[in-house]
């Protein structure tokens, strides 16, 4: 009852304090009375003395043609300083700017130029000769402050700071003075809005300003100050991405420190919220391993982030619904991405760890897992009745996949049942043919009833309502007015009870959009408004007093011909005529003044300051860092086959184990991995941008390969796997010969294609796969061997014999490469003994001639003394040369005719020269 009885009271007293503004603006004249009631407006704007619907009203009425002419007035009173009038104008728009409005005001580039000049190292403002004037200078410093912070935390605010040059002036104007945490504040939501781009070049000195907020982090005592530094450092720290950010970095080690120190104090849950954000920041920026001990010099920060995360995690799986799932995405996220952090430190850290730290950390994380396992398989068995392709689910998949790559330890029965669920979240949803055919039934009916309807009744329809919503837009009436307009009309309100509503008519300067509060500060106007005349310019804004019926028309009338609202149709670019406010105005702006500063300095109790991340406080001046500006979007809900690339590194492992591999297969797994590769595999061939990495390929690729070489019975029972195998027969040639090849998807299609052509010859003379692709399998050894020729080359030299290196365009990436090139020429080598297609090949093509040629020309007598890089390749071509020896007479000619015999002898290759020597007995006799 207490509290709606307050509410009433608010309300009465913001109507009254309304009519009593809005009064101020339709009797003023002069200039004096039209700052008067600027002034009187702003002060119950700032003070929060409006209800939100009277506030967009006196939004409305704001003189901005006063505002324009303040900052372009070049003579001011007598006795005062000649920026004055420019210092009246940020005072007044600081108190303004944190309203959406500002963004659309037609004076904001004039006010954003002026704050440019006054933020800029050599301001033409700053200036020392008296001490009135360096405190005037001051004052317009922290009224910049307020405002770019105002507008930065707007929807798309920091793009009209961008766009005015003013936020590249604010590390500067920071760095230069060391001073203004609003301003830190401003950067920080731009990096949060627009990433680290806008300051590229920058890159110094923004380090240089991170560093200065860790100090300030560590050696301020003051908690709340703590807590805002630290909103701070985490919306830059997640906004960085093209700045490179290393543990050598100059402030890394200090924050880790300082971060280690504040997440073992026991704070409000809200605080340790900021804290763990702040953590999760540096993790992201840095990577997981600023968590290590060799970082902060022990194990506390690594534990009590293990710690702090499991609780959290708990906390918001245990009890979740279908009602709040959406309201933990957010919090379950950060904590899931920075339990995989500490889950790569931990699996990183070297033999010399402290044992019984790593016991500790080891054991939480398993504690985790079984969270999260169980929170997944009450989903599966739909105990708990929450859609499984539900966000929450979706990122605990990814959690737990990323522990289980970590942890490897035998795959306990409850994972074993949670398996197939895995892989139904792989797959993309498929709907019934008759399903399709309603929708489209559907569709096709709505069509015939839109024609049967009529086009053009729909396009007036539409005309109609684009007019409705340009007025909306445009308007300078308000719904709020409109509404007491019609109510006027019904109840025969009398011409003076809207006098004020007809004012609003001429002086609404734009379309309401605001959502702002500030702390109360008691003001009284020392001066009533007064009609004064001299040395003013008298603006009549008033509209004839009329019945409500002609005010009413009038808006009617505004609405059919499109006006637009006063503040959009003031020609901003005509020079103003100078104003001139007297003393008794000048003093009341520094009543209001007064207030603002003294409300600027005093610190609040913090409890008011108090919010979480989550806070959806209005308060522009204790705002969360993370939650101000705009709109949080929508979180990102992972696709089946983003599930599946979260999985596949998880499946590698699982694969291994009899049980596992078993129940994988049972539930059709690996049909789900092949479809996608065929997927994958038709974008590469189509030039086709795919929206996922290489990377996912190589995992699924090794993960067929693994089954192919552990599992070959299993592989062999795999009709999915024939298919791939045909597909990749098929395609390879196409695939290795693009104008810019990935190459390590290449070398894997290969290597698998290898080894699952090893597995169809075991056994089984007449498989039935290599009888369909035996007119294939000479394309397909041909652009194999030519491929994996490019890898190296053979330089020769004028004075000295040639060089056997890494080519040129893959050196770059050659140790990604480098395993599976040499698995690729291990496969060749195996397969050459038995397959005359590839024999053939090796025959016609001129890998061995030319690798003979190399042998034979090499000063070096033993393949030890060879470079590292030449050894390598080497190692991977002899046994091809020996083992094509021992399979074909046709490959012996080739190496006899090179000299191969001498070269063996050379090189003390006995196997070859074993192979050479029979076959020329042999042709011999």
């Amino acid at each position: 009852m207490y509290a709606a009885h307050a509410k009433k009271h608010k309300e009465e007293t913001s109507k009254s304090k309304l009519q009593e503004c809005l009064k101020f603006v339709n009797d003023s004249r002069s200039d004096n009375d039209r700052f008067s009631a600027l002034i009187e407006i702003t002060h119950q704007i700032w003070s929060g003395g409006f209800t939100e619907s009277d506030k967009e009203t006196a939004l409305k009425a704001i003189d901005h043609h006063l505002l324009a002419q303040l900052i372009d007035t070049s003579t001011v009173t007598s006795g005062e300083s000649i920026d004055l009038y420019k210092s009246i104008a940020l005072s007044v728009f600081a108190a303004l700017s944190s309203e959406p409005i500002v963004l659309h005001c037609p004076v904001l580039n004039g006010y954003l130029c002026l704050v440019n000049d006054v933020l800029r190292p050599d301001s033409r403002f700053s200036c020392k000769i008296n001490p009135d004037s360096e405190a005037l200078f001051r004052g317009m410093c922290q009224d910049c402050e307020d405002i770019v912070f105002g507008i930065s935390q707007l929807p798309n605010g920091t793009q009209k700071l961008q766009d005015s040059g003013t936020l590249y002036l604010l590390l500067d104007y920071f760095l230069s003075n060391q001073q203004g945490i609003k301003i830190l504040s401003s950067v920080a939501a731009a990096m949060r809005q627009q990433g680290d781009a806008i300051f590229l070049d920058s890159a110094n000195k923004l380090n240089d300003a991170i560093s200065i907020a860790v100090d300030r982090l560590a050696q301020t005592s003051s908690l709340p100050e703590k807590l805002e530094y630290a909103k701070i450092l985490t919306s830059i720290l997640f906004g960085l991405s093209m700045i490179e950010v290393s543990i050598t970095t100059d402030w890394v080690v200090p924050l880790a420190t300082t971060v280690q120190k504040l997440i073992l104090l026991k704070l409000h849950p809200d605080d340790d919220e900021v804290i763990l954000q702040l953590v999760q920041a540096l993790v992201s920026s840095v990577g997981p391993g600023v968590l290590n001990p060799a970082v902060t010099g022990s194990f506390h920060l690594l534990k009590a982030v293990v710690a702090r995360v499991s609780v959290e995690i708990y906390m918001q799986l245990d009890g979740i619904q279908p009602e709040n799932a959406a309201e933990r995405h957010s919090k379950l996220d950060g904590a899931y991405k920075l339990l995989c952090g500490a889950v790569q430190c931990a699996a990183e850290l070297g033999e010399d760890a402290e044992a019984e730290s790593v016991i500790a950390v080891y054991r939480k994380l398993v504690d985790t897992r079984d969270t999260i396992m169980e929170f997944l398989y009450s989903v599966a068995d739909q105990e708990l009745r929450l859609p499984q392709n539900h966000s929450v689910v979706l990122i605990s998949v990814r959690a737990l996949a990323a522990i289980l790559v970590e942890i490897t330890e035998e795959p306990s029965p409850n994972l074993l049942k949670l398996l197939p669920f895995f892989n139904l979240l792989c797959q993309p949803v498929e709907y019934a043919d008759d399903v399709i055919m309603e929708v489209k039934n559907a569709t096709q009916a709505a069509l015939e009833n839109i024609k049967m309807m009529g086009m053009n009744s729909i396009l007036e329809s539409d005309e109609q309502e684009d007019t409705e919503k340009m007025m909306d837009k445009t308007s300078p009436v308000s719904d709020k007015i409109r509404a007491e307009i019609a109510d006027a009309e019904s109840e025969g309100a009398t011409a003076a009870s809207l006098e004020s509503i007809g004012t609003i008519k001429d002086l609404s300067l734009h379309p309401k959009d605001s959502n702002y509060s500030n702390s109360s500060v008691n003001f009284t106007s020392k001066q009533t408004l007064k009609s004064s005349t001299q040395n003013t310019e008298a603006v009549d804004c008033s509209l004839p007093n009329g019945d409500a019926n002609e005010v009413a028309q009038s808006v009617r009338s505004d609405k059919l011909s499109g006006i637009t609202s006063k503040c959009l149709a003031q020609d901003t670019s005509q020079p103003h005529k100078d104003i001139c406010l007297s003393k008794e105005s000048i003093e009341e702006f520094r009543i209001f003044q007064d207030a603002v500063y003294s409300a600027r300095n005093k610190p609040r109790p913090f409890s008011a300051r108090k919010v979480s991340f989550s806070s959806k406080s209005k308060n522009c001046l204790v705002k969360s860092i993370k939650g101000a500006g705009p709109e949080t979007p929508p979180p990102w809900i992972p696709g089946p086959d983003d599930v599946l690339g979260f999985l596949l590194p998880a499946y590698l492992f699982l694969a291994d184990c009899e049980d596992a591999l078993a129940v994988m297969v049972g539930s059709d797994s690996f049909q789900v991995v092949v479809n996608y590769l065929q997927r994958s595999l038709s974008y590469l061939l189509e030039g086709k941008v795919s929206m996922h990495p290489e990377i996912m390929t190589t995992n699924a690729l090794t993960l067929v390969q693994n089954v192919h070489t552990t599992s070959p019975e299993t592989a062999a029972r795999m009709h999915c796997f024939l298919d791939l195998f045909e597909i990749f027969m098929l395609s390879v040639p196409n695939l290795v010969n693009l104008p810019s090849p990935p190459h390590q998807v290449c070398l894997k299609v290969v290597e698998t294609s290898l080894a699952a052509y090893k597995l169809q010859m075991i056994g089984n003379k007449k498989n039935t796969t290599l009888t369909r692709i035996k007119h294939s399998q000479a394309r397909f050894f041909k652009a194999v061997v030519e491929y994996l020729k490019t890898a190296y080359e053979i330089r020769p030299h004028k004075k000295r014999p040639p060089s056997l290196v890494i080519a040129r365009d893959l050196r770059r990436i050659w140790s990604s490469l480098m395993e599976s090139w040499v698995n690729c020429l291990a496969g060749i080598s195996e397969l050459v003994t038995n397959v005359e297609e590839l024999q053939d090949v090796l025959v016609k093509s001129s890998i061995l001639a030319e690798f003979l040629a190399f042998l034979r020309e090499s000063e070096v007598l033993s393949l030890e003394d060879f470079p590292e890089e030449a050894s390598l390749i080497m190692n991977a071509l002899l046994p091809l040369l020996e083992n094509g020896a021992g399979a074909s007479d046709h490959i012996c000619e080739l190496i006899l005719y090179n000299k191969g015999l001498e070269i063996a002898r050379k090189f003390n290759l006995r196997k070859l020269a074993k192979h050479l020597v029979r076959f020329s007995k042999r042709t011999a006799s």
